[in-house]
């Protein structure tokens, strides 16, 4: 490889690791720290949802100074919808991380405008009428169990959406962590003296194909042996291509743009295979 294509190989993988590095802390910047603003802060779960979420929340705490009748009833609705804000914040920014559709949200939404039509309705009931009272009371009662039945689906939901984030992290960890032992074997390549490495024509080429036995004669004389061993397993993609394990032991017989032909023992047999292998899936032996 010559030291420019090198040169831009390094640039070019260094780059590629640094965004996805960067990619990397906002998702964990955005799965550590979840919007906690307060009631009249923003809401994040989609505009319809927030402007009902709004409108009921604001209609509850001006039925409390109000209106005493539901009182009691009321407040536990108060605190059923402060527990529930950010924990629809939450799961409203893994669903646009995830790419979901805002389709898990939609049965809160109709639950938020019920409660609002509620709302409405138990402002206008006058102390006097017992039975408006009692009906509605009953009303606001049910309203509430709904609205902590939708609360455990969306805990349900978020400890989904806390797995596939965990996954999601780890996966581009992995990516960031392969990308910069790539970057140091490419770096550490460079750095080494040059071998006295031939290209090398095989002979005969309709007789002998890659991945074959190899005869134990040398196509040329002269030539240094160099050695080294496998740093990655490499799946072959092609015919001319040769397959490695981890620390398995080669002789590189020459390089070619970023490939090394070598040769290794054949398992279990006697004879060596011979293929085409990623220059920085392999490091030198001194």
């Amino acid at each position: 490889m010559s030291p420019r294509k090198q040169e831009k190989c390094t640039e070019s993988s260094i780059l590629f690791c640094f965004l996805l590095s960067s990619t990397l802390l906002v998702l964990v910047h955005t799965y550590s720290n979840p919007i906690s603003k307060g009631m009249a802060g923003e809401f994040v779960g989609g505009a319809a949802l927030g402007t009902a979420f709004s409108a009921l929340y604001d209609g509850v705490k001006e039925l409390i100074s109000k209106n005493h009748i539901f009182k009691s009833l009321l407040v536990n609705m108060k605190s059923s919808l402060e527990t529930l804000k950010p924990l629809i914040q939450q799961i409203a920014q893994s669903n646009e991380l995830l790419s979901r559709p805002e389709e898990e949200l939609k049965g809160l939404e109709a639950v938020m405008e019920d409660g609002k039509d509620l709302i409405s309705k138990c402002s206008k009931i006058r102390q006097w009428n017992i039975y408006k009272k009692y009906e509605y009371a009953n009303k606001l009662v049910e309203w509430d169990q709904l609205l902590r039945r939708q609360l455990d689906v969306l805990k349900v939901q978020e400890a989904r959406d806390v797995k596939e984030n965990t996954v999601l992290l780890r996966t581009i960890e992995a990516v960031v962590k392969r990308i910069e032992e790539n970057v140091v074997v490419r770096n550490y390549s460079s750095t080494v003296e040059p071998r006295d490495l031939e290209r090398r024509v095989v002979e005969d080429p309709a007789n002998k194909s890659f991945g074959s036995e190899e005869d134990d004669g040398e196509v040329c004389s002269g030539k240094t042996e160099v050695y080294g061993t496998a740093l990655y397993n490499f799946t072959a993609g092609g015919e001319d291509e040769l397959n490695l394990i981890a620390g398995d032991e080669i002789e590189i017989e020459y390089e070619v743009d970023d490939w090394f032909y070598v040769k290794k023992k054949r398992p279990g047999k006697d004879g060596k295979m011979a293929g085409l292998v990623p220059v920085l899936y392999v490091r030198y032996l001194s």
